[in-house]
Parts: structure tokens; C-alpha cells; sequence
């Protein structure tokens, strides 16, 4: 959301914000009986990162404890391979579980990933360093 606001603008994202959680029935849940008015109405007016993005975030952000829990369990083994789950798939939800579980440095969370996948597969992998990006790491 926070890229279609810098391509779009902040009105066009504010504006398809309620319509869009309509899509979510938790979402929708949420939005129709746990707002109140004036919180809805503060949400058309504020700018997205005190309005949408706050509430968003405090609503729907991870518990940290499952987030840590998560990231330490979450592995990619020659089942994964088997069932054909993607590793980029992979790699893509343990990003979400270390972000969740407070890990915001990129080569950490690579070291994490890396880390999480059976030895055997890991062989076929780079070694992330401080510069590796993650677009590097996925191929």
C-alpha cells in the first residue's frame, strides 16, 4: 500500500482503503464491528501513515511470541522439494516470520532462512554477506 500511495497518492489508497477490506471477510469483521465511527471517520481523513497504516498494523501485526515460534519451526526440506513447494515461496513466509518476530537486519534474516533449509539443500545456496541482497539470495 505504501508503494501505490508514492505511485498513485495518498486520496486514491485512503479512498479504496474501506471498499478493499470488503474483499477479507475477517477484515470486513473487523472494519464493521470493531470501528467505531469516529474511528472510520478519522481514517478518511488522516494521512495513511497515522490512519490506515497504524490501525492495519496494530490489528493485523504477527504476535511476536508466534512470529519467533514460527521462524524457529518453518523449515524447507526434501518434502517441500517433493510436494513442490517453491523455495522463493518459502524464503518469502520466513521473511514475514523474522520481520514479525522483530528481525529487521536483511543479512539476518537471509542467515535465518538460509539456516532453515536441510543441510543438504542448503549446499546448492550462496553464503549471504552484509551486501547480498534479497533479490540475489532468491535466485
Amino acid at each position: 500500500m505504501k508503494d501505490i500511495a508514492k505511485l498513485k497518492s495518498e486520496d486514491v489508497v485512503r479512498s479504496h482503503m474501506s471498499y478493499s477490506l470488503k474483499i477479507k471477510n475477517k477484515a470486513t469483521n473487523w472494519y464493521d464491528a470493531e470501528l467505531t465511527s469516529v474511528e472510520k471517520e478519522a481514517l478518511r481523513i488522516l494521512p495513511l501513515e497515522e490512519g490506515w497504516f497504524k490501525q492495519l498494523i496494530e490489528r493485523w501485526k504477527p504476535n511476536r511470541v508466534d512470529a519467533l515460534r514460527k521462524m524457529d519451526t518453518t523449515t524447507y526440506t526434501w518434502a517441500n522439494v517433493r510436494a513442490g513447494k517453491n523455495p522463493r515461496e518459502y524464503a518469502q513466509e520466513m521473511i514475514r516470520h523474522v520481520r514479525a518476530a522483530g528481525r529487521n537486519d536483511l543479512y539476518e534474516q537471509l542467515l535465518k532462512i538460509r539456516g532453515n533449509f536441510e543441510p543438504s539443500l542448503r549446499m546448492t545456496m550462496i553464503d549471504p554477506v552484509t551486501t547480498t541482497k534479497l533479490s540475489d539470495f532468491l535466485e
